[in-house]
């Protein structure tokens, strides 16, 4: 997709250019037009970087509770990300994102074409992702549920 220019790439994230590893991905990144690589960016670019962006992949093969996954529901942005660690319990595949396994790139792309190639699954998935996040992670729903295992650990009533 990236090489027929169906699509451009941008990849955020603090890295260390000198690890074998990160050198491989920037010479590839770099012979890929439409790869952009921003490195750490903070809150406020991120926000920006959201509103232009039409999804977020998250191809990881272990994480607990990926912010960014969050963020990006929060901010309306779809979703594809990897079927790993607690990743399964921010999405429910077709519902408010789409998932993937990490280790099957047919399924990789399969699920970000989707989401490139078609605006009524991308804007319904983007709403139903808005709507998980204020309904289940908004900052004062963790907080109440903080203060409820703390009350049962104490014996407190509700």
């Amino acid at each position: 997709m990236l090489r027929s220019g169906d699509c451009t790439l941008t990849l955020a994230g603090q890295y260390n250019p000198n690890h074998p590893y990160v050198h491989e991905v920037l010479a590839f990144a770099e012979s890929i037009p439409g790869v952009e690589m921003l490195g750490f960016i903070d809150r406020e670019k991120l926000a920006t970087l959201f509103q232009r962006s039409t999804l977020l992949v998250l191809p990881t093969y272990e994480d607990n509770c990926p912010m960014v996954v969050l963020e990006a529901m929060a901010a309306g942005l779809p979703v594809a990300a990897s079927r790993v660690g607690g990743v399964p319990d921010l999405i429910s595949h077709d519902l408010n994102g789409l998932m993937f396994d990490p280790h099957d790139p047919a399924d990789i792309i399969s699920c970000i074409q989707k989401l490139v190639r078609d605006p009524i699954t991308r804007t319904r998935l983007a709403t139903q992702a808005r709507i998980t996040a204020d309904n289940r992670f908004h900052p004062r729903i963790i907080a109440s549920e903080h203060l409820q295992i703390y009350r049962e650990v104490l014996g407190l009533p509700r």
